[in-house]
């Protein structure tokens, strides 16, 4: 009896850490714009440092709120090399939906990339680098998973 208390209270701190790390991921990157917002434009000069505060705008499109819990919950599932980037993505992501609601101008962008010609914010790095992580810890879970089932079925056609 006690050990079944055990794991059903582990299950349950396991569960709330999962579903509590986005959220966590989440308000350090509204946290982030928020202060880029309040110290971005004291700090550059006309806009032309390495920081630089721009907004992009859309509509706060809150169907995309559901689609990020239905990714989380089917993220339970898959191997913890994939579900710990995928809880950062989903985070940055609520991230931007949130800075969306918060400020009418948009999400505050304040990270500029010359070269590329681009600006960003945390979260949308955090996006773009935990989904490249989510694809290569995939795709390395499927290559390991073929050669196990080739390995086996190479075992079970040896000879006794």
């Amino acid at each position: 009896m006690q050990t079944q208390r055990k794991r059903a209270g582990s299950r349950t701190r396991g569960r709330l850490l999962y579903f509590g790390l986005p959220l966590l991921v989440a308000f350090a990157c509204v946290g982030a714009n928020a202060a880029a917002v309040w110290t971005v434009p004291l700090l550059s000069l006309d806009n032309l440092g390495p920081l630089a505060l721009a907004y992009h705008e859309k509509e706060p499109s809150l169907l995309l709120a559901p689609v990020l819990g239905l990714l989380l919950v089917a993220g339970r599932n898959l191997v913890a090399t994939v579900r710990a980037p995928l809880v950062v993505f989903v985070g940055a992501s609520a991230a931007n939906l949130a800075s969306l609601l918060i400020w009418a101008e948009g999400v505050p962008d304040y990270i500029v990339f010359r070269d590329l010609d681009l600006i960003a914010n945390v979260a949308d790095l955090l996006i773009v680098s935990s989904a490249l992580v989510v694809v290569l810890a995939m795709s390395v879970d499927v290559t390991q998973r073929r050669r196990s089932r080739r390995t086996r079925k190479g075992a079970s056609r040896a000879p006794a």
